[in-house]
């Protein structure tokens, strides 16, 4: 078998090599525009970075979620005590023709009501998934 010579700028699954990206490399975002070009209504983008990435332009959108509650599917109670947060990545539509990828953090909540810890469903990503569904829906459309 023969081995590939090592380039550590080829990424092979960006999804998860954007997870390393250093907090320094992002930028603040100083208007709404990239929070209205994604269009998803239930996060703000806070911050972006753009990144080379073997012989593409790759950005990366850091996301913050719009609201500090989430709905428990168990009992419909509406729940604020967050029990853990854990970053994720997803991948998203090209902007300006750009890859681009979604930062956020995956949020677990205790539900108050019926006591049992759920984790944040979001409309626009099923559970497991390294990409949205809008992405899926243009992917496989083709």
């Amino acid at each position: 078998m023969k081995l590939l010579p090592f380039n550590p700028s080829f990424v092979k699954d960006a999804a998860r090599s954007a997870k390393r990206i250093a907090m320094e490399a992002f930028k603040k975002v100083e208007d709404n525009v990239f929070t209205t070009l994604l269009g998803l209504p239930m996060l703000i983008v806070s911050m972006y970075a753009l990144r080379k990435e073997g012989c593409e332009e790759v950005l990366h959108l850091w996301c913050k979620h719009q609201e500090d509650v989430a709905m428990c599917p168990r009992c419909g109670n509406f729940c604020t005590d967050i029990h853990e947060e854990d970053k994720r990545c997803v991948r998203h539509l090209d902007i300006w023709g750009k890859k681009t990828f979604l930062h956020f953090m995956s949020r677990r909540f205790d539900c108050e009501q019926c006591g049992k810890p759920f984790t944040e469903e979001l409309p626009f990503v099923d559970s497991h998934r390294r990409q949205t569904r809008a992405f899926e829906y243009h992917e496989f459309r083709h």
